[in-house]
């Protein structure tokens, strides 16, 4: 049975329109799912507002990834994010140009990073951070971003497959994020949880036929985001940065102009080749966003003294 909702209602002592923004902290707020006047679903949590950010000395922040961090928009759009806010940042990493330094590589993994003797982390077999940070000459870094998952899931097509990777996923993620918080504890790691596909099936189809199609994709980004929320929502070595919800998947993917179908000529926008989980410039905006969301609110002394 489908259920359709037609009214949603928020409630939150923060309040709702601009005229209510006065000061950070942290407001309950409850979302309800409303039809037919009858609440038929609810759920609560609490919004972290910063106040204003007073930052003098530059922050260092390191981006590891796949090919959503190597691209030519997450840094540069992140990197401007915080220079209209007068906020000095520093982006450190071996890949990228400078000032717009970063760790992605297109095609990665988790694993990869943590095993691959390609892996810039890695030395003599062995994932060693500290011997990062040494060799590229870092005394210290106060932020590191790690956006992986896309390249993990995309190809499994087997519900079995899938919760065996789920399992070692979540092991090798916690080498990385222990690995990280053992050089030093003052280092602030945010575990992104991976964004989802495209709204559609357009481009899927068209790179891959139907071998890989989207709903089997959904399904795997699903299952694992959900483990990953769930693995690192109570730990306090590691923060989870929700890039996945500011994400419009149906209007801010990579898209090009196609027919509506093989009988009419008459064209319409659908997802480009690659669009299926690669954003366009625009989404890669709502990424940058919520990482530098994240950092404004560890940045604020109230709310930074309580975490």
């Amino acid at each position: 049975m489908t259920l359709i909702l037609s009214v949603m209602s928020a409630s939150c002592t923060r309040g709702i329109t601009g005229s209510y923004l006065i000061g950070g902290g942290v407001f309950p707020i409850t979302i309800q799912a409303i039809k037919n006047g009858n609440v038929v679903g609810e759920a609560s949590s609490e919004i972290i507002v910063a106040d204003e950010c007073r930052v003098s000395d530059t922050l260092t922040c390191l981006v590891i990834g796949d090919s959503t961090v190597c691209s030519a928009y997450l840094i540069p759009s992140l990197s401007d994010d915080f220079e209209s806010d007068g906020i000095p940042v520093k982006f450190l990493g071996t890949q990228g140009e400078e000032p717009y330094k970063q760790e992605g590589r297109g095609g990665w993994t988790i694993e990869k990073y943590l095993c691959d003797a390609e892996s810039p982390f890695v030395y003599e077999g062995k994932f060693d951070f500290a011997r990062y940070m040494s060799d590229n000459h870092y005394e210290d870094v106060d932020y590191i971003f790690i956006h992986l998952g896309i390249n993990d899931f995309f190809s499994i097509t087997e519900d079995d497959a899938l919760e065996l990777k789920v399992r070692e996923a979540l092991k090798d993620f916690e080498v990385l994020t222990d690995a990280i918080s053992a050089y030093d504890k003052n280092t602030v790691v945010g575990v992104c949880v991976t964004i989802p596909p495209a709204y559609t099936q357009d481009a899927f189809g068209e790179l891959y036929g139907v071998k890989y199609p989207r709903w089997r994709y959904k399904i795997n980004n699903y299952i694992w985001t959900s483990a990953l929320i769930e693995h690192y929502g109570d730990l306090d070595k590691a923060y989870l940065v929700p890039i996945n919800v500011n994400l419009d998947t149906k209007n801010n993917m990579g898209f090009q102009e196609g027919r509506l179908n093989a009988h009419n000529n008459k064209t319409h926008m659908i997802t480009a080749s690659g669009g299926h989980v690669h954003p366009a410039e625009s989404g890669y905006w709502q990424m940058a966003d919520e990482m530098y969301y994240f950092i404004r609110c560890m940045e604020d002394g109230n709310i930074n003294e309580n975490r």
